[in-house]
């Protein structure tokens, strides 16, 4: 196992997602979309590569959580592509912001890349299932919080229906979105300890078991590897912990 404790005051204080700037002006929209990440990459001459969309021609900024800052420009259709160097096997979290109207309005969580598959990223977000950034598997992210409540996300055809089970139980069904992505809250809490966790989209069918249990971080954040995992335990604004599981491979 691996450890890492990242400072993660500063994401939490001062780079939390923003809310949009409203009433800027008359044609300024009272609502626009945050900046989203769509894929994490090595480089052949080992630079990690974020890429994503925004709003054309918006500068983006990534902020390492040592304060380390990189910088590029959105194209005319609101993609962008920064290359920042990489950690080898140290993961590394980001906040992913845009200047818009006087304002910073960050992203929908806070990516987190870890260090040996960084196309496995994830960003990390509160009270909701994080998301799988670039191509995952079925079951991708299991959220889990200190009461008991659980969120699961993964990809799988556009517009399929995934059907998630837990111990044998059914617990009900999402549907995949045009990019595949799907996402689920399960509607009652779930006991700490080693559960079956079961994925059918019609296709493909993904059997898990994973000892479920509530963690607290020694730190703001802290990561742990396993062979078939890597665990993110990670302090909450205003109090408590929210345990993310990332299902390898």
């Amino acid at each position: 196992m691996r450890r890492l404790l990242v400072v993660l005051g500063l994401i939490l204080a001062g780079c939390a997602p923003d809310a949009a700037p409203a009433d800027v002006s008359a044609e300024t929209p009272t609502y626009t979309a945050p900046p989203v990440a769509e894929r994490v990459s090595v480089s052949p001459e080992g630079q990690l590569t974020i890429s994503g969309r925004t709003g054309p021609d918006e500068r983006v900024r990534i902020i390492q959580m040592d304060g380390t800052a990189h910088g590029g420009t959105a194209d005319g259709n609101g993609a962008f592509s920064i290359a920042i160097p990489a950690g080898g096997d140290e993961d590394l979290l980001f906040n992913l912001s845009v200047e818009r109207a006087g304002q910073s309005v960050s992203s929908d969580g806070w990516l987190f890349s870890p260090g040996h598959a960084p196309n496995r990223s994830v960003m990390l977000r509160i009270g909701g299932a994080s998301r799988p950034v670039g191509p995952a598997p079925l079951l991708a992210v299991l959220d889990m919080d200190g009461g008991g409540g659980v969120a699961l996300a993964g990809r799988s055809t556009p517009g399929a229906r995934v059907r998630v089970s837990l111990d044998g139980q059914d617990r009900g069904a999402a549907q995949a979105d045009e990019t595949g992505l799907w996402f689920m809250v399960l509607s009652s809490t779930v006991s700490a300890g080693p559960h079956q966790v079961t994925v059918n989209d019609g296709e493909d069918r993904v059997d898990r078991r994973l000892d479920l249990q509530p963690q607290r971080a020694s730190g703001p954040l802290e990561s742990t590897h396993f062979p078939d995992a890597v665990r993110v335990v990670w302090a909450l604004p205003g109090g408590g912990n929210q345990t993310t599981w990332i299902l390898l491979p």
